[in-house]
């Protein structure tokens, strides 16, 4: 009877291994006796998977740069249009003031100004000599003069206004009469 009870203990130990083993296996079959090919597979699927979405993300990329770049190039127009705008407005003005400073203070040479394109497309202006600017500075102040006398503001509202001497403004109206 022990011989017995003991074969059906080492029966069930038996059994009990190899369900134990059975469970084992199934649980780590992938990892334990697994092809290296099918690891390999599986390393190069999660791979191109990943290549995929780095394409995407570069699609997604080049698309929201395209548009940026469309933007700045339309801004870019923009900006050239509104100085054109202000060259003529410039123009405009200048050749105003050589008209209507021309008579009054002929002696006055007038300063040549032309708008240049420079270096990388950037716009210069390019001026006369140092004196010729000085003589130019002087000249739009006696012409503010000029101006506010012929508003009807006096001698004294006008050194007031352009901080100058009354009698400078005065001074500078007589030459006018003359």
């Amino acid at each position: 009877m022990t011989n017995t009870l003991l074969n059906y203990i080492l029966f069930f130990i038996g059994a009990l291994i190899v369900l134990v083993s059975f469970l084992f296996l199934k649980k780590y079959k992938g990892s334990f006796f697994s092809d290296p090919m099918a690891a390999l597979k599986e390393e190069e699927k999660k791979l191109i998977d990943c290549i995929e979405i780095a394409e995407d993300i570069i699609k997604e990329l080049n698309a929201v740069s395209d548009h940026i770049i469309q933007n700045i190039d339309a801004k870019a127009a923009e900006i050239c249009q509104i100085l054109e705008e202000a060259d003529k407005i410039r123009k405009n003005q200048t050749d105003f003031f050589l008209e209507n400073i021309s008579e009054p203070l002929g002696h006055i040479a007038a300063v040549k100004c032309e708008v240049t394109e420079g270096r990388g497309g950037r716009l210069g202006i390019e001026k006369g000599d140092r004196e010729n600017e000085e003589e130019m500075a002087d000249a739009m102040e006696v012409n503010k003069i000029f101006s506010l006398h012929d508003q009807g503001y006096t001698s004294s509202q006008i050194a007031k206004q352009l901080n100058k001497g009354i009698g400078e403004v005065q001074l500078i109206l007589n030459l006018r009469k003359r």
